[in-house]
């Protein structure tokens, strides 16, 4: 037995060639590597492709990593067995080692960020803060417009957009309201998004370009104790309104053709002649916006020429005419109201006219000529432009309700009660709908 081991004691060891258990088997300049994957195998000098970067030339020790997985801070990358700064690895290094951080640094580490500009993927988290993405709050004061003009504002979800609010729209007049599902500037659909901004008179001008009215083109109407009757420049504003309709007419020009009626004033015996180069004039109430019949026995307003625009405004207790409107002249009306106007309603002496979501009641009789009227009388020589009437309730009025001396355009008028044995002319060539409701007869 004792003769067996010292034989064995005795015996020569033989390994491989590449191979080692210690550094003595391997090649001058090598040393053995005792760690996986290369274990017991002869690797070169540190910095040496298939060498040990991290020990010291022929010393017995470990390699520095296996895998990136053993690598972090400014030497994330594991190149043949030593952990590196990314700037010494392939341009795709950080990528491979973590898509979430590939983008390589200067100081060699791995980062989600270098720069703003890295942050692309995510359009909630813009702006790069120490090596990550994060919202534009997280930047500076106004990061977002410096980033980009059209998209300056900072959403509170984190991405630059176009307006968090309506205060940011502010760069195209007919875009004044943000819709903050889009986070898009628009044109207003209504005067409660010119209110809510606090932009002029909150009058939205919809039938236009879709701005909210500016002071600077609104002429105020409203009688107050500071009001004035005198038709001077600088009058017919917010602090200085005009008491009635008359010195309102007077100063309408090209700047100002909004003209905003709160509360009741008197109307006019001055003719409203219309604007130079056919620009409409829009006349719309507020705070129950009333006009009432002015001091002289005429029309509460008469209209020559020109486009205007009404909406929702009264025209009421006139002793004679409600309106007058003649031909070269273009009425609109969008939710207005004649009531107990004596002289009957509307006149519509040969001009084009669309009128909508109106109300004609209590009004007439009137005369002209041969024809007994009430609520509205067409007349007069058929202009060019519209002759339309949609949404419309004619009732109770003291004698027809609407009479035309040829056939117009009309849908969803409802006409009932009117005096005079019909509501509705045959020649206007009208179908009535039988109830009001939606489609029939102006809204409530």
């Amino acid at each position: 037995m004792v003769l067996a081991v010292l034989l064995a004691a005795g015996a020569c060891k033989s390994v491989k060639p590449g191979y080692c258990e210690a550094n003595s088997d391997c090649p001058a300049g090598e040393h053995c590597n005792l760690e996986w994957p290369d274990k017991f195998r002869c690797v070169g000098p540190p910095g040496v492709d298939g060498g040990d970067a991290g020990s010291p030339a022929g010393a017995d020790t470990t390699v520095g990593c296996r895998g990136d997985g053993d690598c972090s801070g400014t030497t994330p990358i594991c190149k043949s067995g030593a952990c590196l700064g990314c700037g010494l690895a392939t341009a795709a290094a950080c990528a491979a080692r973590d898509p979430s951080k590939a983008v390589c640094s200067p100081d060699g580490s791995c980062l989600e960020c270098a720069a703003s500009t890295d942050c692309y993927q995510d359009a909630t988290k813009p702006v790069c803060v120490a090596g990550g993405c994060a919202g534009c709050g997280a930047g500076p004061a106004a990061w977002c417009t410096t980033r980009d003009p059209t998209r300056p504002a900072c959403a509170p979800s984190g991405g630059c957009v176009e307006c968090a609010s309506s205060t940011d729209c502010i760069a195209d007049p007919a875009k004044p309201i943000c819709n903050l599902a889009a986070n898009s500037c628009g044109p207003c659909q209504g005067d409660a998004d010119c209110l809510a901004k606090g932009a002029g008179p909150g009058i939205c001008m919809a039938h236009q370009d879709g701005r909210c009215a500016s002071d600077a083109e609104t002429i105020y109407v409203q009688f107050t104790p500071a009001c004035t009757s005198d038709a001077i420049l600088t009058a017919g504003t917010p602090s200085l309104p005009f008491c009635s309709m008359g010195p309102a007419v007077i100063a309408l020009s090209m700047a100002r053709r909004v003209v905003v009626v709160r509360g009741t004033v008197d109307g006019t015996s001055t003719i409203i002649q219309g604007i130079p180069s056919s620009s409409q004039v829009s006349i719309i109430g507020q705070n129950g916006g009333v006009l009432g019949p002015p001091t002289t026995h005429q029309p509460i307003l008469h209209l020559t020429g020109g486009d205007v625009y009404f909406r929702d405004v009264t025209l009421k207790n006139s002793l004679d005419i409600g309106m007058v409107v003649d031909g070269g002249a273009t009425l609109r009306l969008d939710g207005v109201t004649f009531d107990n106007d004596s002289g009957g309603g509307l006149l519509l002496d040969g001009a084009a006219f669309d009128i909508r979501n109106s109300v004609f009641t209590n009004n007439g009789p009137g005369t002209i000529g041969a024809v007994t009227w009430g609520g509205i009388l067409v007349q007069g020589t058929s202009p060019p432009g519209p002759r339309n009437f949609a949404q419309v309730t004619i009732a109770n009025n003291k004698q027809v309700g609407l009479s035309c001396s040829a056939a117009v355009s009309g849908s969803g008028i409802y006409a009932v009660g009117n005096a005079g044995g019909v509501d509705i002319s045959p020649t206007c060539s009208v179908t009535t709908c039988p109830q009001v409701g939606a489609g029939c007869g102006a809204p409530p």
